[in-house]
C-alpha cells in the first residue's frame, strides 16, 4: 500500500544512512522511491535495530538494487509499540511483512574452489603436495604457515606464472594487476570458508581449507630463483581441468636455490600430484565458462575505464532527481538525511577562485559518529 501524509510528514533517513536514525524506542516504516510501503517494525532503539546488518529484512532490502529505500519513524512509547505495530501492519498491509524471512544461502567451500580453478586456469598449475607440516613447524619462521587449524593436513600447492598472467591478460598498470589478482581470489557470496589472504608483504599469497586439504597459492617466483621453462601434464582437481608440473619439471624447480631458507625446507618435501584428491561432497553445479567470461570481462573493464583509478565502479544509489537543488538544505533532505544533526561551524568560502561554488565544512569523526575528535584548525581566507 501507498504511504500517506501521516508517514510521509515523519522525519526519515535514507537506508544507506540508517547509522543516523534515532536512539529511542518507536516504530519505522520501509518505503521505497514511489512511495510504497514495504515493512512496518518496531523497536525499543531504533538506531541499534539497524545497526549493521543487525535487521533480519537488510539482506532481502540490499538486493532490490533498483529500488531507493528511506526509514521513516516515529517516536512511540515502549508499553504501546506492539499495539501501534500491529495497528499500522493491518493498516498498510507491507509486503515484507507478509513474506518470509530470506537468509543467505551458505555454499560449500569446493564449489568455491572449482569456480577459482576454472578463473585461473590460464595462468596457473599445480606445483605438488606437501606432507602435513606439523614436524617441520619450529623450522618454518612464517607463522601464517604454520596455523594450528592447517597443521595435520596435506597441501597442495598451485603456482600462479605471472608471465602467462601478462601474456593473457596484458594488465595495463599495476593497479590493474593487482586489482585482477585480488578478484582471481575474492567472492561476495556466502561460502562455508574464503580464499584467506596473506599479510601485507604478500600480496599474491593465499590459502583455502577445502575437504581435509589445504591449497596455497604462490608466484612461481617463491620457489624459483630464475626463470625457467616447465613442462605440464592434464589433470583434474575437484574434478575440474587443470595443469600439473610434470615431475621431471618439478624436480628441477626442487634443485633451483630459494633465497628463504623456509621455502627451501617446504619445497623439497614437495612430491608430484598425480590424481585428484579433492573429493567432492555436494557437487553444485558450476557454470565454468561464465566465471571466467566475468573475470575476462573485469579485466576488459578496466583497459576501457569502466573499473580502476578514475572509475566509479561503484554508483551511489539515489533516486531520480526532478529539480536542481539551489541549497544544502534541499541537497540534504532529499537524501534523507536529518541535517539537524550537524552543527555548521564556521564555512570557508574562497571568493577569488570558487565565488560559484557551495562551500563545506568537514569535521572528522572518531571511531563513532557520535564521537566529534577535539581538533580544529583555522584557515585564513
Amino acid at each position: 500500500m501507498l504511504a500517506d501524509s501521516k508517514i510521509l510528514n515523519l522525519p526519515k533517513v535514507s537506508l544507506e544512512t540508517k547509522e543516523l536514525l534515532p536512539e529511542y524506542s518507536g516504530i519505522y516504516y520501509v518505503v521505497d522511491e514511489k512511495q510504497i510501503v514495504w515493512y512496518i517494525g518496531k523497536a525499543k532503539n531504533i538506531c541499534k535495530r539497524w545497526q549493521g546488518k543487525a535487521h533480519h529484512r537488510i539482506y532481502q532490502l540490499k538486493h532490490l538494487k533498483h529500488k531507493y529505500f528511506n526509514i521513516y519513524y516515529e517516536q512511540i512509547n515502549f508499553s504501546e509499540l506492539d499495539r501501534r505495530e500491529k495497528q499500522q501492519i493491518k493498516k498498510y498491509n507491507p509486503h515484507l511483512n507478509n513474506s518470509p524471512v530470506k537468509s543467505k544461502k551458505v555454499r560449500p567451500t569446493e564449489t568455491l574452489l572449482r569456480e577459482t580453478i576454472a578463473t585461473i586456469s590460464d595462468f596457473a598449475f599445480i606445483l605438488g603436495v606437501e606432507p602435513p607440516r606439523r614436524e617441520i613447524k619450529d623450522r618454518i619462521g612464517i607463522a601464517w604457515l604454520i596455523q594450528e587449524q592447517i597443521l595435520d593436513l596435506p597441501i597442495i600447492h598451485i603456482c600462479l606464472d605471472l608471465n602467462a598472467f601478462k601474456t593473457t591478460l596484458n594488465p595495463q598498470s599495476v593497479n590493474e594487476h593487482q586489482a585482477l589478482i585480488k578478484k582471481a581470489f575474492s567472492t561476495r557470496k556466502a561460502y562455508a570458508s574464503k580464499w584467506e589472504g596473506f599479510p601485507k608483504g604478500y600480496p599474491f599469497m593465499f590459502r583455502l581449507n577445502v575437504n581435509g586439504h589445504v591449497i596455497e597459492v604462490n608466484d612461481l617466483s617463491v620457489w624459483l630463483g630464475k626463470e625457467n621453462t616447465q613442462k605440464y601434464n592434464d589433470t583434474k582437481i575437484a574434478k575440474e581441468s587443470f595443469k600439473v608440473v610434470t615431475p621431471e619439471s618439478l624436480f628441477t624447480i626442487q634443485n633451483c636455490n630459494s633465497e628463504q631458507q623456509s621455502n627451501k625446507i617446504r619445497l623439497q618435501r614437495i612430491k608430484p600430484y598425480t590424481l585428484d584428491l579433492i573429493p567432492l561432497l555436494f557437487n553444485e553445479s558450476v557454470d565454468t565458462k561464465a566465471v571466467k567470461q566475468k573475470f575476462y570481462k573485469f579485466s576488459e573493464d578496466h583497459k576501457t575505464g569502466k573499473r580502476g583509478v578514475g572509475s566509479r565502479s561503484r554508483p551511489i544509489k539515489s533516486r531520480p532527481i526532478d529539480s536542481d537543488f539551489t541549497t544544502i538544505d534541499e541537497l540534504l533532505i532529499s537524501r534523507g538525511i536529518d541535517n539537524n544533526k550537524y552543527d555548521r561551524g564556521n564555512i570557508i568560502y574562497n571568493k577569488q577562485r570558487y565565488e560559484n561554488r557551495i562551500g563545506l565544512y568537514l569535521r572528522c569523526f572518531n571511531i563513532s559518529t557520535k564521537a566529534i575528535y577535539l581538533f580544529q584548525q583555522t584557515i585564513d581566507n
